[in-house]
Parts: structure tokens; C-alpha cells; sequence
């Protein structure tokens, strides 16, 4: 490898009125972000919560409606005598 092939450059920034100010309310910014970060994590708990249930109902739902098909199929008919006049 060359000498000096990559060269890493850290931008600091002197601290002046400007910086000083964009910074005052860190924490605030901070403590919004994690509140919006678990939002965001239990409403996507929420949604795939949902999903699975609305999925197993789908599956119970289709297997109660297959079974009363098949017992429907297997069903003997009644036999009744005709009656004669």
C-alpha cells in the first residue's frame, strides 16, 4: 500500500455562539427521539400482533368450514319408505 493512502479528516467545529446555540435543547431533541423510537417499536408490535391474530382466525375459520364441508360429504342420507296411498 502507498504511504498515505487514506487519509481520515476530522471537521471540528469551534465552538462559537452559532454552535452553542443549535445544541441548547439536546436533551430535549434526545428524550423526543427515544419517545418517537418506542412508538414506532410498539406500534410495529401492535400491527404484527394483529396480523398474526387476523391470520390464525383466517386458518380456524377455513378448518371449521372444511371439517362441516367433509361432514356434510360423509353424511348418510335419511331413508324414508314411501308412503303409499
Amino acid at each position: 500500500m502507498r504511504n498515505g493512502g487514506v487519509k481520515i479528516k476530522i471537521r471540528r467545529e469551534l465552538l462559537s455562539p452559532e454552535s452553542i446555540y443549535k445544541h441548547q435543547n439536546y436533551s430535549t431533541v434526545l428524550k423526543r427521539h427515544e419517545r418517537h423510537k418506542r412508538f414506532r417499536r410498539a406500534l410495529k408490535l401492535f400491527i404484527y400482533s394483529l396480523f398474526a391474530a387476523v391470520l390464525v382466525l383466517l386458518l380456524v375459520f377455513g378448518a371449521l368450514f372444511l371439517y362441516k364441508q367433509i361432514q356434510a360429504k360423509n353424511a348418510k342420507p335419511i331413508k324414508t319408505e314411501e308412503v303409499r296411498h
